[in-house]
């Protein structure tokens, strides 16, 4: 398997950090979760979730539902760019490529940095989702939950929300959060919060 993609909405480890948890009995919510398939990065606490869309550029020997998990240190640019000059920064974006064994960064072709998968079992985040909507007139609204997926956005993407307030079965509602028109395609979820 090889596929190359980029990074469309620049986010970096410094906004995903925001966005994962630090439980060493819970690893799959550590760590950033790559959806080839469906061109998105995935991130979450188990509070909330974000999904980033990526642009796939080539593949070759793809299979189904093929989710790889990285560390957060493979969007961590300051590490792996601190000696590229400020101008060529601009100009050029890295290239993220995944193999069977490793995932790479490429910066103007050459190898700048990779490392190994986190051997865990992918969260079934399509499952986050409730199934059945109904009609409440009160939520209960985590605040604190709202800053998080905030400081998870890029900061030249999150001058505008988008927000929408869906309410299912079990007395359950869920916040979606989507950017402004910079960047479209990041959607971050509260997840199911008890209503009054």
């Amino acid at each position: 398997m090889k596929v190359k993609f980029l990074n469309t909405t620049n986010v970096e480890a410094s906004h995903l950090v925001h966005a994962t948890g630090n439980d060493k009995f819970m690893p799959v919510f550590n760590h950033v979760a790559i959806d080839i398939n469906n061109q998105k990065l995935i991130v979450t606490d188990a509070h909330i979730l974000i999904e980033y869309p990526i642009k796939i550029t080539e593949s070759e020997k793809l299979t189904s539902n093929l989710i790889k998990i990285v560390p957060l240190r493979f969007f961590d640019r300051k590490r792996y760019m601190a000696d590229v000059p400020v101008k060529n920064k601009r100009v050029i974006e890295p290239e993220f490529v995944l193999t069977d064994e490793y995932a790479e960064v490429y910066f103007c072709n050459e190898l700048v940095f990779r490392c190994k998968y986190i051997e865990e079992r992918p969260l079934d985040y399509k499952n986050i989702y409730p199934e059945e909507k109904t009609n409440f007139t009160e939520i209960a609204f985590n605040v604190a939950l709202f800053e998080k997926v905030k400081k998870a956005i890029p900061k030249e993407n999150a001058l505008s929300h988008n927000l929408k307030f869906e309410f299912y079965k079990n007395n359950k509602g869920v916040l979606f959060i989507q950017n402004g028109e910079d960047c479209p395609g990041i959607k971050g979820i509260i997840m199911p919060t008890m209503l009054k």
